[in-house]
């Protein structure tokens, strides 16, 4: 496993995004008897992405961008690499982190100092919370 020979100079890195939408989405209310629905809404459609790295030290490093895709992704992994000069990238296989020619570029061109890993596709034995036995609650 690459985390078991990880050389002393190099850091392990787990990467992540999570989106956050402005409007809210209703799904059950309360209404009078033979009357419809009137859910109030600002129809902004406006949204943030947050992108997040943290090492198994803690240190992490998380930045707030208008929306994810290849030129938001590649300007936080620039920061990576500056705040973490030698480290291997765990993340999954969204679109922005592989199929970008830029983004696969710049992991060419750092392949001795950034060193990414794929997590497989659909990989469930690989959540940290569920071998753990933490669950996290739905909220409805």
């Amino acid at each position: 496993m690459v985390i078991d020979n990880l050389p002393k100079e190099f850091i392990a890195l787990s990467l992540d995004e999570s989106f956050f939408f402005f409007d809210s989405l209703i799904r059950k209310v309360w209404i009078y008897k033979d009357s419809g629905p009137v859910v109030t809404i600002t129809g902004s459609h406006r949204s943030l992405s947050m992108f997040g790295a943290i090492s198994l030290q803690g240190k992490q490093l998380f930045r707030i961008y208008e929306r994810f895709n290849e030129d938001t992704f590649y300007e936080f992994l620039k920061q990576i690499h500056y705040k973490f000069p030698k480290c291997y990238l765990f993340l999954d296989k969204a679109p922005q982190h592989y199929k970008s020619c830029k983004v696969r570029k710049y992991f060419e061109e750092h392949k001795h100092s950034l060193i990414p890993v794929f997590l497989p596709t659909a990989s469930p034995e690989l959540w940290y919370w569920k071998n753990a036995g933490i669950y996290p609650k739905m909220i409805y």
